[in-house]
């Protein structure tokens, strides 16, 4: 293994003690969201009907949000004094070089993902990256998950890694010079593509990307020719310097509701299926549409009732409130309001917005 590679990989496991519950925590949000909770909540729902009985509402207000907050800013290069013609006009070229970078980033649709990553996990880097073909720096959002980094007492990033998945086959693609160590005797074949973790690593000194699994083998490096690493990180307001983001705390709570309405589901079941009461006058029953049933006393032909209890709709609407309190996502924004507009509190209702 390189001395890089090694001393890279230290690093990264360094990095990954530290921040174990900070990982699972985003991995727990991240199942939910992708409509695998039966994980997160093992046990908690039956085998014949594992997934939950709920709309995914994690889901839904992390999605509404992003694309309430993701909007794409106006970007402007303000000077000294605008009455200066040659400052107005050195503004209005800046102002044009600005917004060419954000256009040929994609900025307008990855500020979308970016605000979802943000409020879901607490934070998300922008890296930027030198575009050789373009002739242009070119802006990257990249994934919250599996991505550490280090800042100094000024708030610089001082050491930037970022870990993912690629399959043999595409590393062979980009990379044919390595194909020998990628493969690294287990053969190749389509049915038998080995999925490889990858590691994009940033310090002040240089820039490389290696596989810990293939003896820190370097697939590209290069000298970091600036002063400071291209990676700026937006993060969420925290007391105690710890990451977290908007649903960590509600998981739970969205389960205790699935779990109510997976109670709810069966208990309307049972009272479908509840024991038929009959008369002691009746020998033969027929059952199914159109049946007929002699008895001396038909009124007291019924299914045995069993009901909801009361408590399990308060609790429900308990939980709803939770959820929503808990995500900041206020009831206007799903259009349950009661004001009225003549009164202005229907104006008021549509003035709620989020926290954020």
């Amino acid at each position: 293994m390189a001395d890089f590679a090694y001393e890279a990989t230290q690093t990264i496991d360094r990095l990954r003690r530290q921040h174990t519950e900070r990982d699972a925590r985003m991995r727990a949000v991240h199942l939910v969201r992708s409509g695998h909770s039966e994980v997160v909540f093992k046990g908690l729902f039956p085998s014949d009907w594992p997934k939950p009985v709920v709309g995914n509402f994690i889901d839904v207000v992390g999605r509404d949000t992003a694309e309430m907050v993701g909007v794409m800013p106006t970007l402007t290069a303000a000077g000294d004094s605008v009455l200066d013609e040659s400052k107005r006009s050195r503004q209005d070229k800046l102002t044009r070089i600005i917004n060419y970078l954000a256009y040929t980033s994609r900025l307008g649709t990855n500020l979308v993902q970016a605000a979802d990553r943000m409020n879901t996990y607490g934070f998300v880097p922008f890296r930027v990256e030198a575009n050789y073909e373009g002739g242009s720096p070119h802006i990257h959002v990249d994934d919250s998950m599996n991505t550490y980094y280090e800042k100094d007492r000024w708030g610089n990033v001082v050491l930037y890694a970022r870990c993912f998945n690629q399959k043999v086959s595409e590393l062979i693609a980009l990379y044919p010079e390595h194909a020998a160590q990628l493969r690294k005797n287990t053969g190749y074949s389509s049915a038998s593509d080995e999925v490889l973790d990858l590691v994009h690593f940033y310090d002040k000194d240089k820039v490389m990307l290696f596989v810990p699994k293939r003896d820190g083998l370097i697939l590209s490096q290069y000298q970091n020719q600036i002063s400071r690493i291209p990676v700026t990180i937006a993060e969420m307001p925290t007391l105690d310097g710890e990451v977290r983001g908007s649903f960590d705390d509600v998981l739970w709570v969205f389960a205790a509701k699935a779990y109510l309405a997976m109670l709810s589901l069966e208990a309307t079941q049972k009272a479908v299926q509840s024991p038929i009461a009959l008369p002691n006058d009746i020998q033969e029953f027929a059952l199914g549409p159109d049946a007929i049933i002699r008895s001396a006393s038909p009124e007291k032909i019924r299914r045995v009732p069993m009901e909801l209890p009361q408590s399990s709709m308060i609790a429900n609407r308990q939980l709803d409130d939770e959820l929503r309190m808990g995500a900041r996502f206020p009831q206007a924004r799903s259009g349950e309001t009661d004001a009225s507009v003549v009164t202005g509190r229907g104006v008021q209702a549509l003035m709620v917005g989020f926290d954020s």
